[in-house]
């Protein structure tokens, strides 16, 4: 923040990229930007790793004093969900949303992490040392998820880790973020089909004619149809 100055061994938080964690300043150089002072710093930050950051451009603050309320709000679902007893829900209750208490600092940062784990994209399906047929068939067969009443648990369990995925967060959020998760993944069909045609459009259209109801909307989405 302007006016703030940090010094190596500080704990900060970027207020702006909370799913990195809290992080260490490793380093601290004095510069101008635009005539202001301001400060190079480099931050080994518990999720996000070793980064370079401007305090002219960058919201640090530091760990001691980040309000918990903003990353409540930075990483509440974007759907609200329903409401509960003639009571909504809000961005400072508890982030599981079974309103016991407040949520603490570890709270955020898992569900953060959570957040974050959700939108990733499987490394085999990106993994350009991996066959690009087989990356094909691994991205379609992602989709035989949206074709089982029970592909967002699945689907939440698999990119997570947790048992219960509904611990960290309410079906109806998990719904949202599987919708979103689907947006990514239809961009990345569009594009690995577009670059397995040209080595082998025979086993392209192979793969598509086998794959399940879910996968074949989604190459209609993607105007790949047959």
């Amino acid at each position: 923040m302007p006016g703030r100055n940090f010094a190596k061994g500080d704990s900060v938080i970027h207020a702006g990229k909370p799913e990195w964690g809290p992080g260490d300043v490793m380093s601290a150089e004095g510069q101008l930007h635009e005539g202001k002072p301001c400060q190079r710093l480099t931050i080994r930050f518990s999720r996000g790793g070793l980064k370079t950051i401007s305090t002219a451009f960058a919201d640090l603050r530091p760990a001691s004093e980040a309000p918990l309320a903003m990353f409540a709000k930075r990483f509440a679902a974007a759907p609200e969900e329903p409401v509960r007893n003639g009571k909504s829900r809000d961005d400072t209750d508890d982030l599981r949303g079974n309103g016991e208490s407040e949520p603490t600092m570890q709270d955020v940062l898992d569900r953060a992490a959570s957040l974050e784990a959700l939108q990733k994209l499987p490394e085999n399906i990106n993994d350009p040392f991996v066959p690009i047929m087989k990356r094909v068939q691994a991205t379609l067969d992602l989709y035989k998820l949206w074709d089982k009443p029970a592909g967002v648990l699945d689907w939440a369990t698999i990119q997570t880790g947790l048992r219960d995925p509904m611990s960290m967060m309410s079906r109806h959020e998990l719904e949202a973020q599987m919708d979103r998760f689907r947006i990514s993944l239809d961009g990345h069909l569009k594009k690995i089909l577009k670059d397995a045609r040209r080595e082998d459009a025979k086993a392209v259209d192979v793969a598509l004619a086998q794959c399940g109801p879910a996968a074949k909307a989604a190459l209609r989405r993607v105007d790949i149809g047959r």
